[in-house]
Formats: C-alpha cells, sequence, structure tokens
C-alpha cells in the first residue's frame, strides 16, 4: 500500500481575523498548510496548520486564554482552528471557501 502526502493549498502571509466564541474578534497575520494524504492513489485525511502573528501581543494571551476552537478568516478561507501557541494554530475540520 503506497501513501502519498500532497500540499493542496498554501497561504503565505494573509490577513484575517480571529474570533472566539464571545465574538472577540482580533487581527491576525497568518500562513496556513493545507495537506491530504492518498493512499494507493485515492484521496483520503486532509489536515491543516500554520503560523499566526498578532497585530497586538495583548491579542495574543486574549485568544490564548481559553481552549475553545476560534474562527480563523481572512484570505480567502474560514476554518476552525485551536491556538497552540501565541504563534501556531492547527485546523479542527474543514478548510472553506469564502
Amino acid at each position: 500500500m503506497g501513501r502519498e502526502t500532497r500540499v493542496v493549498r498554501e497561504i503565505d502571509g494573509g490577513d484575517g481575523t480571529l474570533t472566539d466564541k464571545a465574538g472577540v474578534t482580533v487581527q491576525v497575520r497568518f500562513s496556513l498548510t493545507q495537506t491530504q494524504d492518498f493512499i494507493d492513489g485515492i484521496p483520503a485525511v486532509r489536515s491543516a496548520e500554520g503560523s499566526l502573528e498578532f497585530k497586538n501581543i495583548s491579542d495574543a494571551w486574549a485568544m490564548l486564554r481559553s481552549p475553545e476552537t476560534k474562527t480563523l478568516r481572512g484570505g480567502g478561507i474560514q476554518a476552525e482552528v485551536i491556538v497552540e501557541t501565541a504563534e501556531s494554530f492547527e485546523v479542527i475540520g474543514s478548510v472553506e471557501d469564502i
């Protein structure tokens, strides 16, 4: 069985917003890489992760305080993410075109 991972989308230095469940929105700059696994040429699991740069460092702490998902929007996409550190995130679910 052959397994291959391919990059299916890259956003480098996109401007966007990060919004928490309470509706607090902050400005960010982000990069995102979305990959998809192929097993014997058949599409399988997609995943995505990326880096963050907050316009204001206090906004980073506000987004890190709670472990809930946030909505990342910008660069033509929208995705639910977990902010792992002040510089990184992981997408939970799909990356949607907007």
